[in-house]
């Protein structure tokens, strides 16, 4: 991707991950453990595309659903993740910005 754009006019305003979500089904608050590992490997390749470009990574609706009985637990894991997305966007010259809600 990246010598495609460079390559190119074109500009790369930030890297969306609403696609993780949305059509791999891939959280981080599902229930599953394999789920949550595999969303936060995506992710985690989305910051460091996006800091190879200079720009932000979006987060949009990969953080899930809450679940009754789960919501605290969930809230844990995400807010573990989202440290460890923020703390490689960081290594890498990007940020998370949140996408829409």
């Amino acid at each position: 991707m990246i010598r495609t754009v460079g390559g190119s006019a074109l500009g790369v305003l930030g890297i969306g991950t609403g696609p993780i979500a949305a059509q791999d089904r891939l959280t981080l608050t599902d229930p599953s453990p394999d789920v949550r590992r595999y969303a936060l490997d995506r992710l985690l390749g989305a910051a460091r595309l996006a800091g190879a470009l200079g720009v932000p990574v979006t987060l949009g609706q990969t953080r899930g659903a809450f679940l009754p009985g789960l919501a605290d637990m969930q809230r844990a894991w995400a807010e573990r993740a989202l440290h460890q997305l923020a703390e490689e966007a960081a290594a890498r010259g990007s940020r998370p910005a949140p996408g829409p809600p």
